[in-house]
């Protein structure tokens, strides 16, 4: 098995690595733009905990961007009403989770959708007894 000439850690590397760190980019894909192995870059962050904490310092800066330009945007009622139904679900989400359905159920849905659903749990509910049942023979 051939054997590459291990990759030296030099300044343009390290550029690169934070130019990419920077955009948010995951470990593999910095590894990928540099031109290294992701294996190389573990271990290089495992032996210098400054490129570590620098690498992801930068992955960070996107998200808080981000949060930030969604914060100043909330003069918009859109916006502010967008923010809360993910930030406070229990109070303002207009959808909730069915786990029995498998299925969104939005609060402002009728009552005849809510028989619906509930003869989809029985018919489900059927359909694993027979297959138990089945099972058993």
């Amino acid at each position: 098995m051939d054997v590459g000439r291990p990759t030296v850690k030099n300044d343009e590397i390290i550029r690169k690595i934070e130019e990419c760190a920077s955009l948010g980019s995951s470990i593999e894909e910095i590894a990928f733009y540099v031109g290294i192995h992701r294996a190389t870059l573990y271990r290089w962050m495992d032996e210098d905990k400054e490129l570590k904490d620098r690498i992801e310092e930068l992955q960070e800066r996107p998200i808080l961007k981000a949060r930030q330009t969604v914060v100043k945007s909330l003069d918009d009622p859109d916006h502010a009403k967008w923010y809360l139904e993910r930030k406070r679900k229990n109070e303002f989400s207009t959808r909730t989770e069915n786990e029995n359905t498998d299925r969104v159920i939005y609060k402002d849905e009728t009552e005849t959708n809510t028989e619906s659903i509930v003869d989809e749990v029985l018919n489900k509910l059927k359909d694993k007894k027979f297959n138990e049942q089945n099972k058993k023979q």
